[in-house]
């Protein structure tokens, strides 16, 4: 399998392209399976989700392509 990762910034946002070749899997639709009553089902999907301002995903000539988008106020710590 192939992962292809990239990541960008602008002055408001960091956008996170991944895209692989790996068996289909829309996170959308792994959000709407969440069990509100059980806090660690999906977890990691909870804290991405929790952390994103915007969430694409396409499934196109056997690729996975997910594109996140998070906003920041500009400014760069360490």
């Amino acid at each position: 399998h192939s992962i292809d990762a990239r990541v960008a910034m602008t002055d408001k946002a960091w956008t996170i392209s991944l895209r692989d070749d790996c068996k289909p899997m829309n996170p959308q639709e792994q959000l709407q399976i969440f069990k509100p009553e059980d806090e660690m089902h999906n977890i990691g999907l909870r804290i991405v989700y929790g952390c994103i301002k915007d969430i694409s995903y396409s499934n196109t000539m056997k690729m996975n392509h997910l594109m996140l988008r998070l906003t920041h106020d500009g400014s760069i710590t360490d």
